[in-house]
């Protein structure tokens, strides 16, 4: 119930946050630097890609579980220019 108002924080860096409804908080925060998604739910190759296309400023994603393959990896990669962390 609070994504509405922690989307309004348009200087959010950083937010660990549970699975659950991160595709929809992350479309709504260009401005994060950190994204650490809690355990427990598994990622696939198209929600990571959503979440790095709508988050182009990301120097550290913290997924502990996702399937991805070696090409969503090296896209992943290539489109975070500033990543200095990444953990899947």
């Amino acid at each position: 119930m609070c994504v509405p108002e922690i989307i309004g924080l348009r200087k959010l860096k950083y937010i660990a946050f549970p699975p659950e409804g991160v595709l929809s908080f992350v479309k709504g925060c260009p401005s994060l630097t950190t994204l650490d998604c809690q355990e427990g739910y598994f990622f696939d190759q198209e929600e990571i890609a959503e979440i790095v296309r709508n988050n182009s400023q990301l120097t550290d994603l913290i997924i502990s579980y996702a399937f991805i393959d070696d090409n969503t990896f090296m896209f992943v990669i290539g489109s975070l220019r500033n990543l200095t962390h990444i953990c899947v």
